[in-house]
């Protein structure tokens, strides 16, 4: 079953097409991931589903729900999460006070406590860091408690856009690995945006290709990973 669904998805900056007749549909409890080189159009279809920019036609559904006139506050509250580019975390508070406005939302404040320390048994660099300014840190770290401060709002769907981006190798496995195992026992529900197409099919079950604004190939990664057209254009391997 479809948790997220997209039907021809149209999106303007102006006098700017971005978007073209997106189709895009995430099974609830898999990971799957958004790939396609940059300026593909990747950030802004997260943006409109996360209700940060309005598309100028096409649904977008969650839950069977019609999300048109549900504004992005809200559509936190029926369980969509997003880890924005470049992490946006509030760099004078603490680590501690980033990771509780992702529950912000949320009124069952025993369990608000028991998710912190799920949080910090998944990256226990944070719990260390916990009162340490969230600008002071590796860039890691930041993402790390980018992630976490999402997951600190129990998503349903988690949308996470540009994980790899300007982190170490090292780093980018702990935080996939962390993703992988939060799926495996929370179910909860992810969509990946990256660059790196290696990484996210690796990480992902299925995948969506986009190019200039147009979805272009869909399928289970297993089969994507193997496609010499893939291979050739994204991962730069001879076809």
């Amino acid at each position: 079953m479809s948790l997220l669904r997209v039907e021809k998805l149209d999106l303007r900056y102006g006098d700017s097409q971005v978007l073209w007749a997106i189709d895009l549909a995430v099974e609830e409890g898999r990971i799957s991931a958004l790939v396609g080189a940059n300026g593909a159009g990747k950030t802004t279809l997260m943006r409109a589903i996360a209700g940060l920019v309005r598309p100028s036609a096409g649904r977008i559904s969650f839950g069977g729900e019609d999300l048109a006139r549900v504004p992005a506050e809200t559509r936190v509250r029926r369980g969509i999460a997003l880890v924005p580019e470049g992490r946006r975390l509030f760099a004078g508070l603490s680590v501690r006070e980033n990771l509780m406005l992702g529950a912000h939302v949320r009124t069952d404040r025993s369990a608000v406590a028991d998710d912190l320390s799920k949080i910090f048994a998944l990256f226990p660099e944070l719990e260390k860091l916990s009162g340490q300014i969230a600008g002071t840190m590796s860039g890691g770290q930041q993402q790390m408690c980018a992630v976490g401060r999402a997951l600190m709002a129990r998503p349903r769907l988690l949308l996470i856009d540009e994980m790899s981006l300007g982190l170490a190798p090292v780093v980018v496995d702990r935080i996939a690995m962390a993703l992988k195992s939060v799926n495996a026992e929370d179910g909860i529900t992810m969509l990946l945006v990256e660059q790196d197409v290696e990484l996210a099919l690796e990480i992902a079950s299925h995948a969506t290709v986009m190019d200039t604004g147009r979805v272009v190939l869909d399928g289970p990664s297993t089969a994507l990973i193997d496609d010499p057209k893939i291979r050739e254009a994204y991962m730069g391997l001879a076809a």
